[in-house]
């Protein structure tokens, strides 16, 4: 497993225990069943980038803390709508769509995209355990 998907499963162990949630109720809290909660925490599996922002968004923590690639939480407030960017992307027969999303999202992405070893971590990983439920 790549070092976002360890960062990743020790971040959301530790919101869960600052919380004293067990596994079940973070799940409810997330969405999702305790099962997926605990490989996500022992790093066998890995989320989907929609699966970080959703639990970003539902902790109150930026999605850049979520995944390890700052110590700063950044706590939003549901007063504070997130900041939006527009991404646009250009497909292989040349159409162009644009996308306006999360800023943090489009960040994350753009951080990628100028690390070709942490891309290529990311495109090789695994994919099958983010398929069962």
């Amino acid at each position: 497993m790549s070092e976002i998907n360890m960062q990743f499963g020790r971040r959301l162990k530790q919101a869960r225990q600052e919380r004293q949630m067990t596994l079940e109720a973070m799940g409810r809290l997330l969405g999702t069943s305790k099962q997926v909660l605990s490989r996500y925490e022992n790093g066998l599996r890995s989320p989907k980038v929609n699966v970080v922002r959703l639990y970003a968004e539902r902790l109150g923590v930026d999605v850049r803390y979520l995944i390890g690639e700052t110590d700063r939480r950044r706590e939003t407030t549901p007063e504070r709508a997130p900041e939006r960017k527009e991404v646009s992307v250009i497909s292989r027969n040349g159409d162009k769509k644009v996308y306006n999303v999360d800023a943090d999202v489009a960040n994350w992405v753009c951080d990628l995209l100028d690390d070709p070893a942490k891309l290529g971590a990311l495109l090789t990983e695994d994919p099958a355990p983010e398929t069962r439920a």
